[in-house]
């Protein structure tokens, strides 16, 4: 019973709440010591990232692994009864959203999409505020003079917010344009000035339809972008590791808070997991040419002069090695990994192909993940 009420206090959602009951209440237990003998009850399955988080949640945010009985294990390491486990920490860790694959516990899920939550939160306020201070700008004015004036109090009244920070967030979020926190710091006369300049660059344009994506079709623009969103290039783009999109293949964009757009492959399970409401179209900029990190694995016999040839032959496509990774397995095979830059997927595709007719490679695969 005190074990429910501690889960009705953390976990805020009731369809969280019901999950929580379903997975620990009814779940076969497994017994765990702390390092101290301290004993704690866990639903079979949990992992030491569960146990992490039963201890602290502080403790849960920060940790890197765990020894169990003495050995190191990782996060997803399943409990057995009679474990003896000391959680390892470190100051700069911070749950990621892969974290909810590893946790088994309402407790611990709770905690990690609290996190989350509170983290994209901040980069929604972060974004937010630069974008409302890039639009201020246009018409001579700042956040900053805005404060000094008092004025962003009337905007945040006038919006139905109780803090500057809500407002941000919204902002951020897509929930509030930009534009319409515009008229309690500028002009009408200046703001019509504008909507006439913008109606004689874009005639077709409807104001109605302009959306987060429209928010990002403002930020202030690169040269040189690898991709377009909605038609316009030069926008600031990180892409994804998880897995590592080239030109060539269908993309997808997602909003990242406070760092612009991130790419994703348009079948990348990670990124198809992201909120439906933080996508936008996104498309190669078929004009744009430049190497992309890309990763191929090479199983090979174990002969000499092999890796010599692998890189003779890679150096004759003009394609650059970033990174080589090699070793020699127990069965006398060699796994060589390569971070090569290429232009787009054909590109990869020559080179994968060149390497598996060099004499001793059994196989050779490109590697999404990171």
């Amino acid at each position: 019973i005190r074990q429910l009420l501690q889960w009705a206090e953390d976990i805020e959602d009731s369809r969280e709440f019901m999950d929580v009951l379903k997975v620990d209440l009814y779940a076969d237990q497994v017994h765990v010591y702390t390092p101290r003998g301290d004993i704690r009850w866990f639903p079979l399955g949990a992992t030491a990232l569960d146990f992490a988080y039963a201890i602290h949640t502080e403790v849960g945010n920060r940790c890197t692994g765990a020894r169990i009985n003495g050995r190191m294990v990782k996060l997803n390491y399943p409990l057995r009864s009679g474990d003896t486990v000391e959680i390892l920490t470190r100051g700069n860790q911070k749950p990621s959203r892969d974290w909810l694959q590893l946790a088994v516990t309402g407790r611990a899920l709770s905690k990690i999409r609290q996190h989350l939550r509170n983290e994209e939160r901040e980069q929604a306020v972060e974004m937010g505020r630069n974008l409302l201070d890039q639009e201020l700008r246009k018409f001579g004015t700042s956040l900053k003079a805005a404060r000094k004036k008092d004025e962003l109090r009337a905007a945040v009244t006038g919006l139905k917010h109780q803090r500057p920070d809500e407002l941000f967030a919204s902002v951020g979020y897509g929930r509030v344009d930009a534009e319409k926190v515009l008229p309690f710091y500028v002009s009408e006369e200046k703001l019509e000035e504008a909507r006439r300049r913008a109606e004689e660059d874009t005639p077709d344009e409807d104001p109605a339809a302009m959306s987060l994506t429209g928010l990002f079709r403002r930020v202030a623009k690169r040269r040189g972008s690898p991709v377009r969103i909605d038609g316009m290039d030069g926008l600031l783009v990180v892409f994804a590791k998880c897995c590592r999109a080239l030109p060539g293949e269908p993309i997808i964009g997602f909003v990242s808070r406070g760092r612009g757009i991130t790419v994703h492959a348009a079948d990348c399970r990670q990124g198809l997991s992201l909120p439906p409401e933080r996508r936008v179209d996104v498309e190669w900029d078929a004009d744009y040419v430049a190497p992309h990190a890309a990763r191929i694995q090479v199983i090979t016999v174990n002969r000499p002069m092999l890796l010599a040839d692998v890189t003779k032959a890679i150096g004759n496509m003009n394609v650059n090695i970033q990174k080589a990774d090699v070793r020699t397995t127990e069965t006398d095979r060699g796994h060589i990994t390569l971070d090569v830059a290429v232009n787009d997927t054909k590109q990869l595709r020559l080179l994968i192909n060149s390497l598996a007719r060099l004499k001793g490679v059994i196989s050779v695969d490109r590697v999404r993940s990171a």
